[in-house]
């Protein structure tokens, strides 16, 4: 019966809907039913119909493995809301709240994640390769095992947030701030770091070969077993950095002087 009454209330909806009628497309996307926010959203975007910020509240929606690429969700209010194995990919994201929203294995593919609210997201083995996440905030999220190959992360917010074994070859995180971030053996090839503040920063085991650190804030980060072959370390603050079992080699111009059980060069 309620099956029958929200099929019943969604073809109402689309039949009263015009062209330009935004608050009945808002009214079938928070109605928080998958199809409606598809099929709203899918009206809207060939429509070129724009909403403002918060107008679109789905606030603990379930949308588990939704189909949403390409989906225009900018300024939405995700917060909580159940994301895992979501088709994401080119999605805009921009300036949304996603506070504590479960995006496990979701993919977001090139999406826009521009100054997104992602404290306390679950994002374990998502895909963000090539995402644009530049000032986005991911405190105490989790990425265990992510993908974000090519991702752009500048000036982003990754206090705490728990990295280990993801992927991050070739990713901007430049001017970051990553106080007590966890990239305990992280993928970190060729990636730029620089300017970016990592004090405490837990990097054990992670792939740095070829990345920029040039001004990056590293004290009393644990850098034990890392690979820093051909990493460019200039201006670093190595300051109580612990460098154990580190690979060092190709490394020009340093000072190791402040740091911690320095390998041989």
């Amino acid at each position: 019966m309620k099956k029958y009454i929200k099929t019943l209330l969604r073809e109402s909806l689309i039949n009263e809907i015009e062209s330009t009628d935004k608050e009945k497309l808002l009214q079938l996307i928070n109605t928080k039913d998958i199809d409606n926010i598809i099929l709203a959203l899918g009206i809207a975007d060939s429509q070129g119909i724009k909403f403002k910020r918060w107008e679109i509240d789905l606030w603990s929606a379930d949308l588990e493995n939704a189909n949403l690429q390409g989906a225009n969700l900018q300024g939405a209010n995700l917060s909580g809301v159940l994301l895992q194995g979501a088709d994401l990919k080119g999605a805009n994201l921009t300036d949304a709240y996603l506070q504590g929203a479960n995006l496990e294995g979701a993919d977001l593919t090139d999406a826009n994640l521009r100054n997104t609210h992602l404290i306390d997201g679950y994002l374990r083995g998502a895909n963000l390769q090539g995402a644009n996440l530049q000032g986005a905030n991911l405190t105490n999220a989790e990425l265990q095992g992510a993908n974000l190959t090519n991702a752009n992360l500048k000036h982003t917010d990754l206090i705490r947030t728990i990295l280990a074994v993801a992927n991050l070859q070739g990713a901007n995180i430049e001017y970051a701030y990553m106080g007590d971030v966890n990239l305990f053996k992280a993928s970190l090839q060729n990636a730029s770091l620089k300017g970016s503040e990592l004090s405490d920063a837990y990097l054990q085991g992670a792939n740095l070969n070829g990345a920029n650190l040039e001004d990056a804030d590293l004290i009393d980060a644990d850098l034990r077993d890392t690979s820093l072959n051909g990493a460019n370390l200039q201006g670093a603050d190595l300051n109580g950095v612990n460098l154990k079992g580190a690979n060092i080699k190709n490394i020009k111009n340093v000072d190791f002087s402040g740091a911690l059980n320095v390998p041989k060069q």
